[in-house]
């Protein structure tokens, strides 16, 4: 675990992670190691898991004030917590897309499967106490995604995962994103024209600590034909 008083801390499949990209080519399959996971696979578009269509500004506003750290720590209101978790999720969708769009890039669009998948690992993180992309039973980013369905039929697919923690008012959105785009890595997987979806998922508490004033996030970013 990382010292609480450095407040965030993050991880991105990224540059300096190499993981295994696959193609299928007269029955054999070619490994190199890149960037991102890119892989080629049989069969049609499973369409269960549409994205929805990406947020208006005014509802972006919406979210951005009501993502109040404090309000997710209410335990006399369990639905202004479940209210201001999905605020959480909106207002950092909203706060990637806004990034993308200064730099030309199409908004992301917010993936069901995706978003089940990286909160199932933010809320692991917290609850067994690591920080990683890969969970301390060997479960990997890609096996993750696997299991949400997602990849189902798909012809060819990139997907790649950014996560981070932080507490008090190093756990809103909006530092959370400048984080990630102060780090190669992360503002690699932000800014990449490749991804079409992404995926949200926070928890309250930071890795090891539930009951810290912090959120965790994991965004799971993804494209698939």
């Amino acid at each position: 675990m990382p010292p609480a008083r450095a407040a965030t801390y993050s991880e991105a499949l990224g540059r300096d992670n190499a993981v295994t990209r696959r193609r299928a080519a007269g029955g054999a399959a070619l490994a190199l190691l890149v960037v991102l996971l890119l892989a080629a696979l049989a069969g049609p578009i499973d369409r269960a898991g549409a994205a929805t269509k990406p947020q208006r500004s005014s509802s972006c506003a919406r979210a951005a004030a009501t993502a109040s750290v404090a309000s997710l720590f209410d335990d006399t209101r369990r639905q202004l917590q479940a209210r201001t978790r999905r605020a959480f999720v909106r207002a950092t969708l909203c706060a990637i897309n806004r990034v993308r769009a200064l730099h030309g890039l199409r908004p992301l669009r917010l993936s069901r499967r995706l978003s089940r998948a990286a909160a199932a690992h933010s809320r692991d993180m917290v609850r067994r106490g690591y920080f990683s992309h890969t969970a301390p039973g060997g479960l990997t980013f890609l096996a993750r995604i696997v299991r949400s369905g997602y990849l189902r039929g798909a012809h060819s697919w990139i997907v790649g995962e950014n996560i981070a923690w932080g507490m008090s008012s190093l756990a809103t959105p909006a530092a959370t994103l400048r984080m990630w785009m102060n780090s190669p890595p992360h503002r690699a997987n932000l800014l990449s024209p490749r991804f079409r979806e992404a995926g949200i998922g926070i928890a309250t508490g930071v890795p090891g600590r539930p009951s810290a004033p912090g959120v965790t996030y994991t965004v799971d970013f993804g494209r698939k034909r």
